[in-house]
């Protein structure tokens, strides 16, 4: 089972005009790759939406359409949760082997499925932080001190 990390975080730049996501693309890739060359079959989940019922495959055309079905989303991914959702959905179906392609650092913290592999794609942060969305006021003429803005208009 190979699951990318969608989340909002994975749209960053990650060098040479490429994001994160690209590089988990690509990183997938070379999974697929491996796991066929192995006589392994493949399914590919999106971290965001681990409840999508993806068959199995033993076909690398149909692994990579797998693979480029996967979107990019503007929701976040609490890791905690979705890695106690992948070590259930490991156990109840079957999975031997587990590969986790994200843009967050591997935590001691976090209790990881047995047979993960934990593939890196993002940069040395401090901290992971995705955005929904940002909206523009305009500055606040303060009158006196801790006075409250007029509402916008």
């Amino acid at each position: 089972l190979i699951v990318v990390d969608t989340s909002a975080s994975m749209n960053a730049e990650a060098g040479g005009g490429e994001t994160r996501f690209d590089r988990a693309i690509a990183a997938a890739g070379a999974e697929i790759d491996r796991a066929m060359a192995a006589g392994a079959s493949v399914a590919l989940l999106s971290l965001t939406n681990l409840g999508d019922d993806v068959p199995f495959v033993s076909d690398r055309l149909a692994a990579r359409q797998q693979l480029s079905a996967l979107p990019l989303t503007s929701m976040p991914a609490p890791m905690d949760q979705r890695l106690s959702a992948l070590a259930a959905l490991s156990a109840s179906r079957g999975v031997g082997a587990l590969t986790l392609i994200t843009d967050r650092p591997l935590s001691e913290d976090l209790d990881t499925p047995r047979r993960l592999t934990w593939i890196d794609v993002g940069e040395e942060l401090s901290a992971n932080v995705g955005f929904e969305g940002v909206s523009e006021r305009p500055a606040c003429p303060i009158a006196k001190v801790n006075a409250p803005c007029p509402p916008i208009e």
